[in-house]
């Protein structure tokens, strides 16, 4: 709860889980009413809200408790999916952003993969005089840790382009892996798109002061 000075109050009274029971939406229904009820919070006088994410389960849920309950939606669960929807387009009919993803993460993985292939990263970027990192790998469930991998290989490009560029290995290792040029003009744009998107999930997310959330 906010109070009057706004400074915002939490509690978590307890944790129950599911017992191995379908999350439908009727047996979340029922441990949400047990949950009231165990807290004296199922009166008429109390009102209450849940926030839920845009799942099946919790939109039916929200339809089965409407008159005693009113729903919130999860605007960061909202916004992943927009963004989820953007890793899908196709930018001027040819770079597919799913494709220069996969690459971002290639590119992660085989430097994570090898002490070896670490020191000809480090080694291009003495070269290129790019300040050394080790690329981010992502997470399939955040996008936003999308978004950081691709943005490490933003920071890299100049030594990830010279590898490409110079490869003359059989199974072209870091040719295969490094984006395009046209891939990196790609990449740089949802780069930049996202960027409002992630500061104001990262606002968002805030739990120990009141939010727009």
């Amino acid at each position: 709860r906010i109070t009057e000075d706004f400074e915002l109050l939490r509690f978590c009274p307890f944790v129950n889980y599911m017992d191995g029971k379908r999350h439908t939406a009727q047996n979340i229904k029922i441990k949400f009413d047990n949950f009231l009820r165990n807290l004296n919070l199922d009166g008429p006088n109390v009102k209450r809200w849940v926030v839920l994410d845009n799942a099946a389960n919790n939109k039916k849920f929200a339809r089965l408790s409407a008159e005693s309950v009113e729903a919130l939606w999860c605007a960061c669960h909202t916004l992943a999916l927009v963004i989820t929807d953007l890793f899908k387009m196709i930018i001027g009919g040819h770079t597919e952003i799913k494709k220069v993803l996969q690459k971002c993460q290639s590119v992660a993985v085989f430097v994570h993969r090898s002490e070896n292939n670490e020191v000809t990263l480090q080694a291009a970027c003495e070269l290129t005089e790019t300040p050394y990192l080790v690329p981010v790998l992502a997470v399939k469930t955040r996008w936003n840790s999308k978004d950081d991998n691709v943005e490490s290989n933003l920071k890299l490009e100049k030594p990830l382009r010279h590898l490409s560029d110079t490869d003359t290995s059989r199974e072209q290792v870091w040719r295969t892996r490094v984006l395009s040029p046209l891939e990196y003009e790609a990449a740089k744009g949802m780069n930049r798109a996202l960027k409002p998107f992630k500061i104001a999930t990262k606002i968002f997310e805030k739990d120990t002061e009141p939010t727009i959330h």
